[in-house]
């Protein structure tokens, strides 16, 4: 499995929006809707779930570096 740099660039990409995502969370643009016998009610992420989808942004950073270095490796030792 060897990486290639769109596949790698493609993974990065997605990580990039989702810490946009989390900016946009964090300004207080992104909120909660919330609906409930026809009416819907925006509501304020609350700072628990926040900081789960924080400690998201590590996994997935962990998870690029991971599966990159494990596809160079594998490159390394084919070539």
């Amino acid at each position: 499995m060897a990486i290639s740099f769109e596949d790698f660039n493609q993974r990065s990409e997605e990580v990039s929006k989702y810490f946009i995502f989390l900016q946009s969370l964090q300004q207080g643009k992104i909120k909660l809707i919330t609906e409930s016998q026809g009416s819907s009610k925006a509501k304020k992420i609350e700072t628990e779930l926040e900081n789960t989808l924080k400690t998201s942004a590590y996994l997935l950073l962990y998870n690029l570096i991971e599966y990159t270095m494990k596809s160079v490796n594998t490159w390394t030792l084919n070539f």
